[in-house]
């Protein structure tokens, strides 16, 4: 769990320094129903223009600590790297459960006070020790604000 928490901050630190320099429009969000179930999620998102972003999103709870690092597509943003979306993600777990790779779909809306909110789905692969094929779901319903 420390290995998580530490590469959360140096993604932190690198985005925040990246969006200093280049003022990328920074995401910070958040998903409120997932505390119901004892996991906090931080997802941190960097648009690189309109159409793209790259971000990352932390899970950490009682016995789960995983970082999913994600690529994303908008498609016709209205107010850049809004609205329908496509993406890729890679998962870095805390555990020895194996890293996994996948796909997803969502759609992002951005308020006129900078207020986002965003849902995907999706699903991925994850690779183990086994061989066996291990579906892994995404799910994202997320609540928060974007800095300009």
């Amino acid at each position: 769990m420390k290995h998580a928490i530490l590469i959360f901050l140096v993604v932190c630190l690198a985005t925040i320094k990246m969006n200093a320099q280049q003022r990328i429009p920074l995401e910070v969000s958040a998903n409120p129903i997932i505390l119901l179930f004892g996991v906090g999620v931080l997802a941190v998102d960097a648009n690189l223009d309109a159409n793209w972003s790259v971000g990352t999103d932390i899970f950490l709870g009682a016995n789960l600590a995983s970082i999913y690092l994600n690529g994303k597509h908008y498609f016709r943003p209205r107010k850049g790297t809004d609205g329908f979306n496509v993406g890729t993600f890679l998962t870095i777990p805390s555990r020895n459960d194996g890293a996994s790779v996948g796909f997803f779909g969502g759609h992002k809306w951005v308020s006129q006070k900078n207020i986002t909110f965003e849902v995907a789905l999706g699903v991925g692969r994850q690779f183990g020790e086994e061989n066996v094929i291990n579906a892994l779901p995404y799910f994202k319903l997320n609540v928060g604000y974007r800095f300009r």
